[in-house]
């Protein structure tokens, strides 16, 4: 009787458990399957968004196109009265069936957000619309990744406070204003060191951006303005080129000859790879070609100012390179980053303590991981973006063999310098094919000039009787 009752008993309990893990199991596919269509809806929402404005961009183009059949087509082709029949055919067989619009290539460029390829387009800034991908992007962050291991460490230590007073209600917790005042004192210490950073990454692109127009004025001045020269314009537009490249490697400490094979020649190669600065090496190559400018071969002086424009455009070029070495090479001041660093640690390390009291110590773990994340993540932007150019703050020691490298090194960069390498090139190469269809001769005009002292300042006047802008005459004589 017994026995039987036993095998009752456990019969009994072995139907209880499997009713148990049936509903366990039917509880859990309802909720998958109600994820997989939560998902399902989002992304179907997101597949008819996405169709929705690809009909209304269709659409818009096929109005734009119907209203440019309509209008009457616009003559910008160049006036071939300015050229010889021989530049006109030159010009006809170098046009004939191309698209001069702005290549996908280029335009793929100028979206180039990092050498890494990620892109500077809409998709890649904040949008309200994209808050769900953000979300579920967050362990991709590389902020995230960077204060994982400090974030892994304080959870820890909340774990243990939270276990210990679990075990011990009855512990004293810290209570008090105690961090509620330091706290605001460490929100302005970190707000000021993001916009430190903030203030640095901003400088920078602003220097790049100097560097950008310095070259493309160069040389739109030099093809323009120096007639029967071809030489010199090729050689200074080559140089220009190569400039924005040398630069890029000087501030991350690079040496990429074959980067620079692309743009100069082999003796040109040999001469940056003996020099420590290469980017005011080809300032000193530009200046070396514009010299003749000023004297001709007869040792006499002659165009002036077109000489000393371009030496101003070479010396600013040169006051560049010192800005973007500033930024490169002096961070912010160590001991305010420690200071920081040093204060934010015990603040979190405490505040576990500080939350007991508040709430369950196992419900305050979760709390006290958000206010970490959001504060070292918020800690670690300032240091990334204090590194525009790339330069890492610390740097993994190789092995005996070189091997290791350190995958962190450029990781940081936050300006696209490559991209605005790329730009600056493609914007030079097209100033080339327009020199080429340039005349070949321009109508040459001599003007001297004379140097008098009026209440000691000097004025120079135009010597052959011309009238200034306001109908006066400028010739000292009179």
């Amino acid at each position: 009787g017994s026995a039987t009752m036993m095998r009752v008993r456990v019969r009994g309990a072995a139907d209880a458990v499997g009713t148990s893990v049936g509903e366990v199991k039917s509880k859990a596919g309802r909720i998958t399957r109600w994820w997989r269509g939560f998902f399902a809806a989002f992304r179907f929402r997101k597949i008819r968004r996405f169709r929705a404005w690809m009909e209304t961009a269709a659409l818009s183009n096929k109005a734009r196109k119907d209203e440019k059949e309509l209008e009457p087509e616009a003559d910008l082709s160049l006036d071939l009265m300015d050229f010889t029949p021989e530049e006109v055919k030159q010009y006809q067989e170098i046009s004939a069936g191309e698209d001069l619009t702005p290549t996908a290539e280029y335009l793929d460029s100028l979206h180039r957000f990092t050498d890494d390829g990620r892109r500077l387009n809409s998709l890649s800034r904040y949008s309200e619309d994209y808050w769900t991908i953000n979300l579920m992007n967050l362990g991709k962050s590389r902020v995230f990744k960077r204060i994982l291991p400090h974030l892994r460490a304080n959870l820890l230590v909340s774990a243990i406070v939270a276990t210990f007073y679990y075990k011990y209600p009855g512990m004293p917790t810290l209570t008090g204003p105690v961090h509620t005042i330091t706290g605001s004192f460490m929100g302005l210490l970190i707000a000021f060191r993001t916009n430190t950073g903030y203030e640095r990454f901003w400088e920078a692109r602003k220097v790049w951006e100097q560097i950008q127009n310095r070259c493309r004025n160069m040389a739109r001045i030099i093809a323009n303005y120096v007639v029967g020269d071809d030489q010199m314009v090729l050689r200074v537009m080559q140089i220009l080129t190569a400039y924005p490249y040398a630069l890029k490697q000087h501030l991350r400490g690079q040496r990429n000859l074959e980067e620079m094979r692309r743009v100069l020649g082999d003796r040109d190669v040999a001469l940056l790879e003996e020099s420590s600065n290469m980017p005011q090496t080809l300032c000193m190559m530009l200046s070396l070609t514009i010299r003749k400018l000023l004297v001709n071969s007869a040792g006499q002086i002659e165009n002036q100012y077109l000489w000393e424009t371009l030496d101003r455009h070479i010396q600013e070029l040169v006051s560049h390179i010192g800005a973007s070495e500033r930024l490169a090479t002096t961070p912010v001041p160590l001991s305010y980053s420690r200071h920081t660093s040093r204060f934010l640690s015990i603040w979190t390390l405490t505040f576990p303590f500080f939350m007991a009291s508040y709430c369950h110590p196992y419900i305050s773990v979760f709390a006290y991981g958000f206010v970490c994340w959001a504060l070292f993540g918020t800690e670690e932007v300032g240091h990334i973006i204090e590194e525009p150019f790339g330069i890492p703050r610390s740097k993994k020691k190789a092995d005996a063999n070189g091997s290791k490298q350190d995958k962190e090194e450029h990781n940081t960069e936050n300006l696209p310098l490559l991209r605005y390498c790329e730009a600056i090139k493609y914007d030079i190469e097209e100033l080339q094919g327009q020199y080429s269809l340039l005349p070949t001769t321009a109508p040459q005009c001599t003007i001297s000039y004379t140097t008098i002292v009026v209440d000691n300042e000097e004025e120079m006047f135009i010597a052959n009787g011309d009238q200034d802008k306001w109908g006066q005459s400028r010739d000292p004589s009179s």
